[in-house]
């Protein structure tokens, strides 16, 4: 059996660091060792809350009194790890997420492709050939690498110890080829290099949060790639358990406010058809997720949760643009005779409300509202800045300080 040490040079940037450990925290398979190597860190103090992360793991901790670059400290991290007896050895950048399977998946597939393999697929580098659950690529970023004693003597140091170049490339290249997992299990996050430059390279297939039990869903047959775009955004860090979009017209080709009677009478009726999961989000060309990590699993034992709006009689949950809602609640609008459709969200949540928590259903209080998503019409300045909800709804809401790819278009 395979000794496995998993190698982590540090160098500032303490913000990416924490988020790094805590991700190895939730690993379903430890490996052997973890040695971090701190290359000279000044920003990194002591009492900087993730070192008892550290502690509790039981690392190896290697701090240099000086920075010497990451090559010098990939350097001795793989060193030591080799001479504590590690067999296998995964290097890790500190500014990266990884999956609960990420040790597990590297080693399975070193084991059976017999190559040094990475879990970070980085759609710049063309596929050679496609193989079972991996992808054979010229190169692998060095912000994640999976190798042998062997392979680290003939490739890996080599390359670390040449004075100039990038040691990835190089190992690669003296390698002939690498695997890479498909999908990802490791993300880059350093926007921000330990060197000062910003950008950095991203894998797209690899998602932060998996949700089995909610399907995306979204129809405009008038603003195709308005509902489009909230879609891709939405899944940027998201694998839903389906995705269901909708770009045919199905609504009258009558006024504006005809069609939003349209859409009304299709959410209320005629939802409940388009998906099978336990719970159903809606999204709008104007209204879709912007912070996955504001997620909170006890969300799913609601069966209504929207933005707040501003009535003050304990029904205020809340907006539908963007809008978490249960099957069962969907499946008993659909069975019961309504006799108010139009706006679909105010008679759910207002008009039906009552006779709605008679038969169990259950609408998220406020608080848990705020956190799911911002609506902000009618609301003044600075009430109306999005502040990190999970989504928020309409153009009302002051996105200013989100990058502007995750910005709301308007038509």
């Amino acid at each position: 059996m395979n000794k496995v040490a998993l190698v982590i040079p540090v160098y500032n940037r303490p913000e990416y660091v924490k988020q790094c450990f805590e991700s190895l925290t939730a690993l379903t398979v430890k490996p052997d060792m973890v040695v971090i190597v701190d290359d000279g860190s000044t920003e990194i103090m002591p009492e900087h809350p993730w070192r008892s992360l550290v502690k509790e793991q039981g690392y190896i901790w290697r701090m240099l009194g000086t920075n010497h670059g990451v090559k010098h400290a990939l350097m001795i991290g793989i060193e030591d790890a080799i001479t504590a007896g590690a067999d296998l050895i995964i290097t890790l950048d500190s500014d990266t997420l990884v999956k609960p399977d990420f040790i597990e998946r590297l080693v399975r597939l070193h084991d059976r492709q017999k190559m040094i393999v990475s879990g970070f697929n980085n759609p710049k580098e063309k596929i050679i050939k496609l193989l079972d659950s991996c992808a054979v690529k010229a190169h692998a970023n060095g912000i994640n690498m999976c190798f042998n004693r062997e392979q680290y003597e003939k490739h890996i140091k080599p390359a670390l110890q040449a004075k100039s170049g990038n040691w990835d490339y190089m190992a690669s290249e003296s390698a002939g080829s690498v695997a890479i997992t498909i999908p990802s299990c490791v993300q880059h996050i350093g926007l921000k290099s330990s060197m000062g430059h910003i950008g950095a390279d991203v894998a797209h297939d690899f998602k932060r949060l998996s949700l089995p039990n909610v399907t995306l869903f979204g129809i405009d047959g008038h603003d195709v790639a308005g509902i489009n775009r909230a879609a891709e955004i939405s899944q940027r860090d998201i694998q839903f358990g389906a995705v269901n979009i909708i770009t045919k017209d199905l609504f009258r080709k009558g006024t504006n406010e005809q069609r939003r009677e349209d859409y009304s009478r299709f959410m209320l009726k005629e939802l409940y058809k388009h998906f099978s999961t336990s719970h159903v989000l809606t999204i709008h060309a104007d209204g879709y997720v912007l912070n996955c990590e504001a997620w909170n699993p006890e969300w799913l034992q609601y069966d209504y949760i929207g933005a707040t709006w501003w009535y003050k009689d304990g029904r205020n949950v809340g907006n539908g643009g963007f809008s978490l809602r249960s099957k069962k609640l969907c499946d008993l609008l659909a069975e019961h005779h309504l006799d108010y459709l139009h706006p679909e969200d105010y008679h759910i949540c207002r008009t039906y409300r009552p006779a709605l928590e008679q038969l169990g259903i259950k609408f998220a209080p406020a608080e848990v509202a705020d956190r799911f998503s911002i609506e902000a019409y009618g609301v003044p300045s600075p009430d109306n800045r999005y502040s990190g909800s999970f989504g928020f709804h309409g153009p009302h809401v002051d996105m200013s300080m989100l990058p502007k790819d995750l910005q709301y278009r308007k038509k």
